[in-house]
């Protein structure tokens, strides 16, 4: 799999990404750390099916290979999972970073788009502050009602 790896994130952990043959697949560690499990490759070796994972050449350093998973594998991991983290992690994948994927073939965690006004600067503040307090909020309810 010659194609280049995203790094996104995800609530300050990076989340290395891949596209094979339009369809999006995800460094498995990447994604066993963010949903709490102790043991990573066992839960994969356990919950994703042979056919869902791959090995891919993450750069360079001691070990470049790392395993990766399909959108079904990933979506294996997320139902056998019971940490809070699990939840936000699903809602980020199943309503930003697929959709994107599937509309544009690409995600883009920033947007590119620079003001050319005042007003629109000010309009992206707003924007920008009223996401940060959606999401404050429904972190502190998936808190609140785990």
């Amino acid at each position: 799999m010659p194609n280049e790896i995203q790094p996104f994130e995800f609530n300050g952990a990076q989340v290395r990404t891949l596209v094979v043959d339009g369809e999006p697949w995800f460094v498995a560690k990447d994604v066993t750390d963010i949903l709490g499990f102790k043991k990573g490759y066992e839960a994969v070796t356990q919950h994703v099916l042979p056919a869902q994972r791959t090995t891919v050449n993450c750069g360079s350093g001691l070990n470049p290979k790392r395993v990766a998973i399909n959108e079904a594998g990933l979506y294996r991991l997320l139902m056998r999972s019971n940490v809070p983290g699990a939840e936000r992690f699903q809602a980020w994948v199943t309503d930003e970073i697929l959709p994107a994927i599937r509309k544009t073939g690409r995600y883009d965690a920033v947007q590119l788009a620079v003001p050319q006004t005042y007003a629109e600067a000010l309009r992206a503040a707003a924007d920008q502050y009223e996401r940060a307090e959606l999401e404050t909020a429904k972190r502190l309810e998936l808190e609140a009602n785990p």
